[in-house]
């Protein structure tokens, strides 16, 4: 296949490069030439070619990897090349009319309806015929696999509270108030009553079977890279500890990218990887569930996400190009 990825000065457009270079399944690999991306990729081993964006649509897929509202303004010319696009940014996530409330107005509302949601442990037969699918988010992607099992079951019957921090690569490049000086020795809390990813949260948990409220604490982390949520619920029940594993371990017994485990997660288990993990506690104090996510924002946040999405497109293992393994120390 051969695949362009525009955007590939950002973060998650730089990761997209790292992991498709030795990709068994591509056969070349542009970079959309925009000017910044020369200077951006010092993790390569060599830099990797690069097109114009007319040129990129002489490619079979691109990673579409822009700020929110790019996406909008250039797909459609792609598909009608006949290239199949995948999406990062939040563009085609959302119904226009959500989308509109969070974001703005829509450029190109026809597409949002042909558009596949990539989430692959949620519809990978959906994904596998798509020519358009939106990536979700990296929040998203840590508390919808942290709630899914229980909400399939009906467990969860109160308030959804989610405490969650990402390192700052999850906020893009070119922000001052991103700088070490403003971020060392420091812990603090953001868009705590109006995130963008909580419609999307919510979407993806009534689609499980919970349509309750979700309270959504996201904060920022002086670190690169990193997600770890810690989520509350009130169950429908009294549950035992055992019985959370059960559940869990029988949801994502064939998921390659999910592993639950006795231990607490932490984000550097999970640095470089595809890879999620998850563990539970039942907390006799309160009567609450506790559910803990840990991964990185740049891969199955991200970059990885879409790789999966990419393999399940073109007919290939789930698992190409992805690394399980995290980096350790």
């Amino acid at each position: 296949m051969k695949v362009a990825v525009l955007g590939a000065g950002g973060y998650a457009g730089s990761e997209l490069l790292r992991l498709l270079t030795d990709h068994p399944g591509v056969s070349a690999l542009w970079a959309v030439r925009r000017g910044e991306e020369a200077r951006s990729w010092p993790q390569l081993a060599a830099a990797p070619a690069s097109c114009t964006l007319e040129e990129a649509k002489e490619a079979d897929l691109i990673f579409m990897s822009g700020p929110h509202g790019a996406a909008q303004r250039s797909a459609g010319e792609f598909l009608d090349a006949g290239v199949s696009v995948i999406d990062l940014s939040a563009d085609f996530r959302l119904p226009e009319e959500v989308y509109a409330q969070w974001y703005g107005p829509h450029a190109a509302p026809q597409l949002q309806g042909q558009a596949v949601y990539g989430f692959p442990e949620l519809d990978r037969a959906g994904i596998a015929q798509a020519r358009l699918v939106a990536n979700p988010g990296c929040y998203v992607t840590a508390v919808t696999l942290a709630l899914q099992p229980a909400a399939r079951a009906g467990w969860i019957a109160g308030e959804v509270v989610v405490s969650a921090a990402s390192g700052v690569s999850g906020a893009g490049r070119n922000r001052p108030e991103l700088s070490m000086g403003e971020l060392a020795e420091n812990f603090r809390p953001y868009a705590v009553t109006g995130h963008r990813h909580l419609p999307e949260m919510e979407r993806n948990l009534k689609a499980c079977g919970y349509s309750g409220p979700l309270l959504f604490l996201p904060h920022l982390l002086p670190m690169a890279r990193g997600i770890l949520a810690s989520i509350s619920f009130q169950p429908s029940r009294q549950l035992e500890e055992q019985e959370l594993f059960a559940l869990y371990q029988e949801a994502y017994a064939g998921e390659s990218f999910l592993r639950v485990q006795q231990e607490l997660p932490e984000t550097k288990a999970t640095l470089g990887s595809n890879r999620c993990d998850l563990s539970l506690r039942s907390d006799p104090h309160s009567g609450r569930v506790l559910v803990f996510a840990a991964l990185d924002n740049l891969v199955k946040g991200a970059a990885g996400q879409a790789i999966q999405n990419f393999n399940l497109m073109c007919g290939l293992p789930e698992t190409s190009g992805l690394p399980r393994a995290g980096l350790w120390p």
